[in-house]
């Protein structure tokens, strides 16, 4: 039996005046109850994007997947794609708001390519 749960993803941004913004965003995933004691597969990545102006943007994603053991490749490969389409939707969305008139003038250009 499935029953939906709720994950919440919280962004935090830290400026060079000492500020820091955060951007908490909830998702409904659905989470399957195990008979067993479930392996658990983690998967997590992290980068800091230079936004120039002496400023930068640390980014850390990660996800952590219950399975049965005969799954945990399954599991793995299905994490790290999540990470991987999670990091690759933050760095642009970090690209967008430096670029849009931001402190941190030049963007990220040529960030963010080839993470795995």
């Amino acid at each position: 039996m499935e029953k939906p749960t709720t994950l919440t993803v919280t962004k935090q941004f830290k400026l060079q005046s000492g500020e820091a913004e955060a951007d908490p965003v909830n998702e409904t995933i659905q989470v399957t109850k195990f008979e067993t004691e479930p392996a658990k597969v983690h998967v997590g990545f992290g980068l800091t994007i230079n936004l120039g102006n002496y400023e930068s943007a640390r980014l850390d994603v990660s996800v952590e997947v219950p399975c049965y053991k005969e799954q945990v490749d399954d599991a793995y490969q299905a994490a790290k794609g999540w990470v991987e389409q999670r990091i690759h939707q933050e760095i642009e969305e970090i690209k967008s708001s430096s670029a849009g008139g931001g402190s941190g003038g030049g963007g990220t250009k040529g960030k963010g390519k080839g993470l795995f």
